[in-house]
């Protein structure tokens, strides 16, 4: 029942709002799901937001039907309406929270990444051995993103785009400080 009526009902839903919503408003979510670490898509995560706006206050509503025999007092209608408010806004703390968490995990990373980038260029690596070598050695969020960026450089991507492109998806300041020396050194031939 779910896959065949809830989901495409909701993602019905869900498309509706994203093309009422400024484009803006949705783009930024969408970068935002993606330096969460990709979640769910765009759609899904407005699907949610819908989902959790509309069942919050319908099982306070029923909640209060059951205890009070079929009599819905007025206080607890008004406080049926305050937790929409609730059940919309849940979804983006939650977003933020995971950005934050990713984020975290990626700066605290970073030391252990590049020491591991030194160790291997000076042991007469390439650069992208030695990125290699972090997406292989670590684990975390920021391993998986070099990983995903040696695959695109791989299928042909300029090494420049994707970098700036894993720069941006982490959203941390000092690897995209790591990156533009990348990037630096690469267009003047130093080492």
């Amino acid at each position: 029942f779910s896959e065949r009526v809830m989901i495409p009902v909701f993602g019905k839903l869900a498309r509706l709002i994203i093309e009422l919503l400024p484009h803006t408003f949705v783009k930024r979510i969408a970068r935002q799901l993606v330096s969460a670490g990709q979640p769910m898509t765009t759609q899904a995560f407005f699907a949610t937001v819908l989902i959790s706006g509309i069942m919050v206050p319908a099982s306070i509503l029923a909640l209060v039907v059951l205890a009070t025999g079929g009599e819905i007092p007025p206080v607890a209608a008004l406080f049926a309406l305050a937790s929409t408010g609730v059940g919309v806004i849940a979804p983006f703390m939650w977003l933020r929270r995971r950005v934050r968490a990713r984020k975290s995990a990626i700066w605290k990373s970073l030391p252990d990444a590049f020491d591991l980038i030194t160790v291997s260029v000076e042991a007469g690596l390439g650069l992208d051995a030695a990125m290699r070598q972090v997406s292989e050695k670590l684990r975390g969020p920021l391993a998986e993103e070099i990983g995903q960026t040696l695959r695109e450089v791989g299928m042909g991507r300029p090494r420049r785009e994707a970098l700036e492109e894993m720069a941006e998806r982490a959203g941390v300041k000092e690897l995209a400080t790591f990156v533009n020396a990348v990037i630096q050194a690469e267009q003047l031939g130093t080492s």
